[in-house]
């Protein structure tokens, strides 16, 4: 999913995290006949307009809709890294090579979000096991656990 960089960079649901429409009460200027009005010019909108998601219809105002970016930090590298792998201690030094490009991935929490919700992501039929859960080589597994421990820690 790529951020805005117009009219609404940095604007996401803080429910959803849609980030794509938005209905924004704004200020405009319009020309009005008995027949009816028109919009001319720019229109104009605030930190403090109110704002509706278009996905989910949750509402507030565009303050609270601004997502401020999240910047990953060599620690929060560090605790992605240790998931799932029993042999982390003997990997520190791979991993030390690899922790500042992964902390300077600003958008890894946004892609873990989107492959733990996308369900054609799961990869557990195609392996001899499927129950009700997700096994631990599904990337659908992987990425929610990787948020849990990164959220939690």
């Amino acid at each position: 999913m790529a951020r805005n960089t117009n009219c609404l960079q940095g604007i996401r649901c803080p429910e959803c995290r849609n980030d794509s429409s938005f209905h924004i009460s704004a200020f405009v200027t319009a020309e009005v006949t008995d027949d009816g009005a028109s919009a001319s010019g720019d229109m104009e909108w605030d930190g403090e307009s109110p704002i509706r998601c278009s996905a989910c219809e949750h509402s507030g105002t565009v303050n609270e809709f601004h997502a401020p970016e999240k910047r990953f930090t060599t620690e929060d590298a560090d605790r992605l890294l240790q998931l799932g792998d029993p042999d982390y201690e003997k990997r520190v030094s791979e991993w030390n090579e690899i922790r500042p490009l992964l902390a300077t991935a600003p958008h890894l929490r946004d892609a873990l979000e989107i492959i733990a919700g996308d369900r054609e992501a799961c990869t557990c039929q195609s392996r001899s096991w499927y129950g009700t859960g997700h096994d631990t080589q599904c990337p659908r597994r992987i990425a929610a656990d990787a948020l849990a421990k990164a959220t939690t820690n």
